[in-house]
């Protein structure tokens, strides 16, 4: 048993990543919202993944550009 032992791979076990946490202030924080998630059509949720891939931007990104320009259209 002992030789079945010594034949194994020696793995090594990742060490834990220690990162700060990141602080807002009291002001950042209170112009913050939270926006719930909301269930779209996979096909659009497709076409916004492959958007978000091929220019490089976050989907919170698109979200909120796209929500901008609906009341800056809507507020005309």
């Amino acid at each position: 048993m002992g030789d079945l032992i010594k034949q194994l791979p020696n793995t090594v076990t990742p060490i834990q990543e220690v990162r700060p946490v990141e602080t807002v202030s009291k002001k950042e924080a209170e112009d913050r919202s939270r926006f719930s998630a909301m269930w779209i059509p996979a096909d659009l949720n497709k076409k916004l993944k492959v958007h978000a891939a091929e220019t490089g931007q976050t989907i919170r990104e698109i979200s909120i550009e796209a929500f901008e320009a609906y009341f800056t259209q809507i507020t005309k």
